[in-house]
């Protein structure tokens, strides 16, 4: 099992990497928000918290696709390594067809691939049709 943290406290995810094997951090624009510190100011913190073994998980902000292909590259030059969530809307699909043309990571990708995939060749067929 995993552990991941929903946050953007930068010192709770220190605090707490010292005392249990932290798989990553995950966070989203309004818990970033009720940090009142910068999205560019956090991010890079988070992920040097969470150290080079861990995982950081940030959603885009834009609301149309375009926006969230730019600010998932933005996010990616500006910290190394980071995964970036969209939010979940019909926009989204376009997004992930993008993103897959570009081989930007995705967590909805990367869901699939670990789970969804092996079990639809198995023949289970509610996963086959999550996957259409």
């Amino acid at each position: 099992m995993e552990l991941y943290l929903d946050t953007a406290n930068v010192a709770e995810v220190e605090r707490l990497a010292r005392i249990y094997p932290l798989a990553g951090v995950t966070t989203n624009p309004s818990i970033i928000a009720a940090g009142k510190v910068p999205v560019w100011d956090v991010l890079p913190r988070l992920q040097k918290a969470v150290g080079p073994e861990g995982t950081l998980f940030a959603q885009t902000m834009s609301r149309d696709a375009q926006g969230m292909v730019e600010e998932a590259k933005r996010l990616s030059n500006a910290v190394p390594g980071i995964v970036v969530k969209n939010p979940g809307h019909r926009r989204r699909a376009r997004r992930y067809q993008t993103a897959e043309e570009r081989r930007h990571p995705d967590p909805w990708h990367r869901c699939l691939q670990r789970f969804a995939r092996p079990a639809g060749r198995a023949g289970r067929r509610k996963v086959r049709r999550a996957l259409r």
